[in-house]
């Protein structure tokens, strides 16, 4: 099938080639060997996408490929996306199911301490009835961030199907990232 994303180390360079070539910056997919294929001075290159929603068992995996592209690639940022908290007193298995930790906290934390950051990036999928889980992740991540001394950035799924959330086809969906603070 047919597709636009880079999935391989070729793509990747085909991709920041093509940035550069049109005066783009870009994020490429960290696949294997990425970074240490892309020229430590290449400018349309900013960063590598790492993971999404990494549970805490990757994260030993995690800080060996940011200390990878940090080797090769200094100026470019590490770009992990880690899970929003969401309460989940009804999800079987609490949070050592759904995060690999006892708390969200606890998450949050060893992803700190043991990956080393440039930035910290989470996913927030507010309920229509209740913009709790929002509110709470916004004001969780920053003291963290500032703590850290880091950015944070946010993503937030935004929908709309007329009655709410799992009901008919979503017909519009807008991701948002806000950046707060600069990388160093």
């Amino acid at each position: 099938a047919d597709s636009d994303e880079a999935t391989s180390v070729r793509g990747a360079q085909e991709m920041a080639s093509l940035c550069a070539a049109n005066n783009l910056s870009c994020v490429l997919p960290a696949v294997a060997s990425t970074a240490i294929a892309a020229p430590s001075d290449d400018e349309s290159v900013w960063g590598y996408f790492v993971h999404d929603e990494p549970r805490a068992k990757d994260f030993a995996g995690l800080a060996k490929t940011v200390a990878e592209i940090r080797s090769s690639h200094s100026r470019a940022l590490s770009f992990i996306n880690l899970l929003g908290y969401v309460n989940r007193s009804g999800y079987p298995g609490g949070a050592k199911a759904l995060y690999g930790t006892d708390t969200y906290e606890e998450y949050v934390d060893t992803f700190l301490a043991v990956v080393k950051p440039d930035i910290i990036s989470y996913d927030c999928y507010p309920n229509i009835e209740s913009m709790d889980n929002f509110h709470y992740n916004a004001a969780f991540m920053r003291n963290k961030s500032q703590a850290a001394g880091i950015p944070v950035w946010n993503y937030i799924w935004l929908a709309a199907n007329g009655r709410g959330h799992g009901v008919g086809v979503y017909r519009w969906q807008l991701w948002v990232s806000v950046a707060y603070g600069s990388r160093g």
